[in-house]
């Protein structure tokens, strides 16, 4: 983990291909899920989601020492990570209703499934 890092700059590449796939779902700078996209495009971002999963498994061990390559790159990836932050924040806000009925509930499992495997990355980089 600690050579892919250092020397392929992995931590960046991975959140970059994420963001990538993000880029389409984003309305205002934040994401968007709807009830009303069709299935095989909702299990497609669950699919990208798997992403999260590599990352995961790269932060997974901490390094005993910290070259000078090895800490630039996990600079440049924790900076593309922030990036991902920007997009999640704010992205599953619900607003009081007044007047009529809402007709449909916001769509928020994909929402509360991808804060779910963004902690247990956000714990890794603390590490």
């Amino acid at each position: 983990a600690r050579y892919l890092i250092s020397s392929h700059n992995a931590f960046q590449t991975i959140i970059d291909s994420f963001l990538e796939y993000c880029q389409s779902k984003l309305d205002h700078g934040k994401l968007l899920f709807s009830r009303t996209t069709n299935t095989p495009i909702q299990h497609e971002f669950r699919r990208a989601q798997s992403i999260l999963y590599d990352l995961r498994y790269l932060l997974g061990v901490v390094p005993d020492h910290y070259t000078n390559e090895l800490r630039e790159n996990f600079i440049n990836g924790f900076q593309a990570f922030l990036q991902l932050l920007i997009y999640i924040h704010g992205m599953d806000k619900v607003t009081r209703q007044t007047g009529q009925h809402i007709e449909f509930d916001p769509e928020w499992e994909t929402a509360f499934n991808l804060v779910i495997k963004i902690q247990a990355i956000i714990s890794s980089i603390l590490d």
